[in-house]
């Protein structure tokens, strides 16, 4: 009898455990809700680069290890991602796409390290953007050394437009 009562209270106290972690969740879901981006726009524009990588994370800006429930980038997935002339297409598979819009993005810059994920030295791309007034880090994993430049190269060149005055600007 005793035994049974062990195992008893220690499956009571794994369910426990368990309701705990759902519950955080649940509530760091309800509490991201207010980051959701704006709708994607209907048009992407010129397509400059597409490819696949690793979605990892999304981080509060300068804390890597707060990762944020934004719908459509909570969970680490295989990502197909777009860079086109009006913004990014991120397209984490299992769930809906979002759009960084290119006047949203600010920097872009290589990381070792987000929560849950540790790579070799600047096996990251980290994108910072802004989200409804709050500045998000999105963390991808390219492991194609070309497409990864391309990439940055793109991201570079709507940086680069953002800043630039429309009418000083000539390709």
């Amino acid at each position: 009898m005793p035994r049974l009562l062990t195992i008893l209270t220690l499956i009571g106290v794994v369910a426990l455990i368990f309701l705990g972690m759902w519950r955080a969740w649940r509530a760091k879901l309800s509490r991201s809700v207010t980051l959701l981006p704006d709708p994607p726009p209907l048009d992407l524009g010129i397509k400059l680069v597409e490819g696949d990588t690793l979605y990892v994370s999304t981080t509060l800006a300068g804390q890597p290890l707060e990762r944020l429930a934004i719908a459509g980038l909570a969970y680490r997935a295989k990502a197909r991602i777009t860079v086109a002339t009006n913004g990014v297409m991120i397209a984490p598979r299992g769930e809906h796409p979002v759009v960084v819009p290119a006047t949203s993005i600010s920097s872009i810059r290589a990381a070792t390290w987000t929560i849950d994920r540790v790579v070799e030295r600047d096996g990251l791309v980290a994108i910072t953007w802004t989200t409804r007034d709050v500045a998000v880090e999105t963390y991808l994993r390219i492991v194609d050394t070309n497409f990864c430049a391309q990439f940055t190269e793109a991201i570079r060149t709507l940086l680069f437009r953002a800043n630039t005055p429309l009418a000083t600007f000539t390709k």
